[in-house]
């Protein structure tokens, strides 16, 4: 286990019962809260990509250092955290959202690349692609 969410686990005594509840591990390592982990990590990278790389940020009297959170981040999906699932899929998203893809069929959705970019940008969330596909209809 990442020694930063470890630390955590022993200063927090509600972190240590959510980490020893089997349903939270299980939600926790699914592909869905892996993927969506990704992502968010993705966009804090990107937010705060525009400072110097290893700086720390202060506020509210608190000091947050970016590689330090980002580490803890990288360990839950790589085999050094919880699960042995990697952060990025290797599996096309046809073969991903096979299922997913099938639905939107049913319901009327025929471009399968139009389909696959909503259900990678909304992570296999069906109704959230629809929605979006419904967005863009027409353009």
């Amino acid at each position: 286990m990442n020694p930063n969410v470890r630390n955590m686990m022993e200063s927090n005594t509600q972190m240590r019962e959510m980490f020893q509840n089997p349903e939270f591990l299980r939600q926790l390592t699914s592909p869905e809260t892996l993927q969506q982990l990704a992502s968010f990590q993705q966009a804090l990278t990107s937010q705060l990509g525009q400072q110097a790389a290893g700086q720390e940020r202060t506020q509210a009297g608190t000091t947050v250092n970016l590689n330090s959170l980002m580490s803890m981040f990288s360990g839950l999906g790589a085999g050094g955290g919880l699960g042995g699932v990697p952060n990025v899929p290797t599996v096309p998203p046809e073969e991903r959202y096979a299922t997913q893809l099938a639905q939107l069929q049913e319901m009327g959705f025929f471009d399968p690349q139009e389909n696959i970019r909503a259900l990678l940008a909304t992570n296999g969330n069906v109704h959230a692609a629809v929605e979006r596909l419904l967005g863009n209809f027409g353009q």
